[in-house]
């Protein structure tokens, strides 16, 4: 499983073009912006997370939409520690 991480909201275009089924996808920082785009969660087979604390100082807590995961950093962690590799799209 490749863990992606996606810290900018253009940054899913080339995420997308290598993402296989299986992997996970979390969103950070403006990442968490995708979360207004239900057009994110077409891609089937992906797990998807968002760094909750990203999401709360956006003040985006609203706007979750069904599918993606809230995870706290220690949660993060964790998920970058199970992962065979990390893939960071900035």
């Amino acid at each position: 499983m490749i863990l992606h991480t996606i810290n900018k909201k253009h940054s899913l275009e080339q995420c997308a073009r290598v993402i296989k089924i299986g992997d996970r996808v979390v969103l950070l920082e403006d990442g968490v912006y995708l979360m207004l785009t239900p057009e994110v969660l077409d891609i089937d087979g992906i797990s998807w997370l968002a760094v909750a604390a990203d999401v709360e100082l956006r003040g985006l807590h609203n706007h979750l939409l069904t599918g993606i995961r809230l995870i706290d950093y220690r949660q993060f962690v964790d998920e970058t520690v199970a992962a065979e590799k990390i893939c960071n799209w900035c």
